[in-house]
């Protein structure tokens, strides 16, 4: 018979053995994001735990951090040699397709980062350059990549980048209001795939960003197609790309007002009544007015209310979506978000119908859209799939991520509204 000591033993090497196993099958199995402060799928010792917070005070560098070969710019001072380097890379490689181009132009971009908050920021990756100092005259002198005689420097012209820029985020049943850094645009060239420099980019960007502007210590990642493994998502969501046919739709309301520079101000009392606790929505996350209004002035994003009687009942965000399919002129939008505020389902839609007919109007290239199904979104997405008149042409699955923030709250994907 075994002695209480020896159970003891045998008890504390179990779990001792235990935790060890299981420490190096979370390093193997997520070698990212298991460095990364996010809320894991394994992190049981939060169960108990109720109030969101930071999970770092400090940022801190991982494995994955490459201070040497990322560089971190405020946008503001980047020259035109890097917002040209931006664009291409972004144009080149975001879209990880040979036949979908993105096609976003300085311009464009410029407008996409104007008007916000609080700094935006740029990180490039930019490979090494081994140069050698030794004696040029000696013919019989060999590279020596090990050699003291080696100089390391970078090559101009980056192979990788990511972009973030300030988001409000609100939630509104527990009154929890947080800035974060809304990460974005992470593109990088395809023949460095498999040296996966997307990591080091995300890594060292929001160490970067959060040592820059201390004042805003949590960031939101989109994946927008597939999931990050080990990590709890704070929305899943499902993108539809449908095709148009303007032509054919036949109801139209006349309801619908464009909104621009001579009647902000319907835009502005309907998003100031979402940022406060309401009825509509839980979960809100929405770039700054002033940003918004950077983005309707470079007309990459139309904004449409639905009024009647002094009275706004609904609002649709359409943008530019920058995406144009090979072998055709065709482009497309994106319903970025959408507010009804008391409109039946079936007029709601109608409201969208005629926006879209608006649109197309100005710009007779846009003949499809992507939508995705978070917020009210859901209803214009649940009214296409039973109107014959559009063409459901592939559905991806994506998720939005905390980083930095323990959200423990179960966001409900109806009742959020993301505007980014």
């Amino acid at each position: 018979m075994y002695d209480s000591v020896t159970i003891q033993q045998f008890l504390f090497y179990g779990i001792l053995i235990f935790i060890v196993v299981r420490y190096f099958y979370i390093c193997i199995k997520y070698p990212f994001w298991t460095h990364m402060p996010v809320y894991h799928t394994y992190d049981y010792h939060h169960f108990f735990t109720k109030s969101s917070r930071e999970m770092q005070l400090f940022p801190y560098k991982n494995k994955f951090s490459n201070p040497i070969q990322i560089k971190t710019i405020n946008y503001y001072e980047l020259n035109e040699t890097y917002v040209k380097y931006f664009v291409e890379l972004l144009q080149c490689f975001y879209i990880p397709s040979d036949i979908i181009f993105y096609t976003i132009v300085e311009k464009e971009m410029k407008a996409r980062f104007s008007g916000h908050f609080d700094t935006p920021f740029v990180s490039f990756y930019n490979d090494k350059n081994y140069i050698s100092s030794g004696k040029k005259n000696d013919p019989n002198k060999q590279f020596d990549i090990l050699s003291t005689n080696v100089e390391i420097t970078l090559f101009p012209e980056p192979k990788g980048c990511i972009a973030s820029y300030p988001v409000r985020t609100f939630y509104h049943p527990n009154n929890e209001y947080k800035c974060a850094n809304y990460l974005t645009y992470i593109s990088t060239d395809r023949t460095y795939k498999e040296q996966n420099i997307s990591r080091n980019l995300i890594s060292t960007h929001d160490y970067n960003i959060r040592r820059h502007n201390p004042e805003i210590r949590v960031s939101i990642l989109k994946k927008e197609v597939g999931n990050c493994d080990g990590v709890v998502p704070l929305i899943t969501f499902t993108t539809c790309l449908l095709n148009l046919k303007i032509s054919r739709f036949a109801k139209r309301v006349k309801n619908i007002v464009e909104v621009y520079r001579q009647n902000w101000d319907i835009m502005f009392d309907t998003l100031f009544e979402i940022y406060k606790p309401n009825d509509l929505f839980d979960f809100v996350v929405s770039i700054d007015i002033g940003a918004i209004k950077s983005r309707i002035e470079a007309e990459i994003l139309f904004v449409y209310a639905f009024c009647e009687n002094g009275a706004v009942l609904a609002m649709y965000f359409i943008e530019n979506a920058h995406i144009l399919y090979e072998k055709t002129t065709e482009k497309t939008l994106r319903l970025v978000a959408s507010i009804n505020n008391g409109l039946t389902s079936e007029l709601f839609y109608l409201g969208f119908m005629e926006c879209l007919r608006k649109i197309i109007k100005q710009n007779l290239d846009f003949k499809m859209i992507l939508i995705e199904n978070v917020g009210h979104n859901i209803q214009i997405m649940e009214k296409t799939k039973e109107d014959r008149r559009f063409n459901n042409l592939e559905e991806t699955t994506g998720a939005y991520y905390f980083i930095n923030w323990l959200f423990l709250h179960k966001v409900v994907r109806e009742r959020s509204f993301l505007l980014c």
